[in-house]
């Protein structure tokens, strides 16, 4: 399996995990579920794109921008962008 396949399947599979779950926090605006991030009020979606591999030499640039283009065209608008696995 590729690494794009498997995002994918990761972001479909969490989206239907998803769906209608009163877990997930809030209602949904879109496709993807919503929460406040901690005390500070933010509504994110509830599902994330981690970054480390974006800038870590995994993707190249193109691959990059495609990605994380993807992800906010299909709701997802919390980004982890840890440059570190030691963060």
């Amino acid at each position: 399996m590729t690494r794009r396949e498997f995002v994918k399947l990761a972001v479909a599979g969490g989206m239907a995990a998803g769906a209608g779950s009163a877990a997930w926090g809030e209602a949904a605006d879109g496709p993807i579920p919503t929460r406040a991030l901690g005390r500070t009020g933010e509504k994110v979606s509830a599902i994330g794109l981690g970054g480390w591999h974006i800038g870590s030499g995994t993707l190249t640039g193109q691959e990059s921008i495609r990605l994380i283009r993807k992800a906010i065209d299909n709701g997802i608008y919390f980004l982890d962008n840890c440059s570190s696995q030691d963060a």
